[in-house]
């Protein structure tokens, strides 16, 4: 019976991703083109600026925001010593992936 229920569950979840997005990027050093890990990426509705997500950069400075309902958002980059960044970004069904690329 369990078992039962969490696939109904997954199968819905999976239909529900249709009008969800993701955001990937790659934070480097603009002198030293080193990798900056635990960059806080922060994920910010843009009507009142409260946080909707955020994840840190990796050993590479990736990082990946998945799961994002559509929508316009900002979205902030942020490490010590370092100025901090800020996107606009929307997700749409034209726009489900973006990619900041390095920055």
């Amino acid at each position: 019976m369990i078992l039962t229920n969490s696939i109904n569950l997954l199968a819905q979840r999976n239909f529900e991703k249709k009008d969800f997005g993701m955001v990937a990027g790659r934070v480097l050093d603009n002198d030293s083109k080193a990798a900056i890990e635990y960059a806080n990426i922060v994920l910010l509705s843009i009507q009142d600026s409260s946080v909707i997500t955020g994840t840190v950069t990796d050993i590479s400075g990736q990082f990946r925001l998945g799961d994002i309902s559509f929508g316009k958002y900002f979205l902030d980059v942020r490490f010590i010593g370092y100025q901090s960044q800020r996107f606009d970004i929307e997700l749409a069904g034209d726009k489900r992936m973006i990619n900041l690329g390095i920055f």
